[in-house]
């Protein structure tokens, strides 16, 4: 038995629902991109880890390595990085 009443409930109930994981997952994925991670693949793990927890929603991001120096300040012209981190960056 169909009822219009019934299911306008239920989209709205539905909507609601949607929107506060729609906020969960943007705040736990701003979390993630404050992080830096040592390796691009423990980077895909954290996102990949991450995505597990959503019902419906998937994550587009774009990983960027961070370039480290010894030196506090600007690095000499040429100058190549003592290690990088990656980050992940939410589109």
């Amino acid at each position: 038995m169909f009822s219009r009443a019934a299911y306008k409930l239920e989209e709205t109930v539905f909507r609601k629902e949607l929107n506060q994981k729609r906020e969960l997952a943007s705040k736990s994925l701003k979390h993630l991109s404050q992080q830096e991670f040592a390796t691009k693949e423990a980077a895909q793990a954290a996102i990949a880890e991450l995505e597990k927890q959503w019902e419906f929603h998937q994550a587009k991001v774009d990983l960027e390595g961070v370039f480290h120096y010894s030196q506090p300040g600007r690095p000499k012209k040429g100058h190549k990085p003592d290690h990088i981190k990656w980050m992940v960056w939410a589109k």
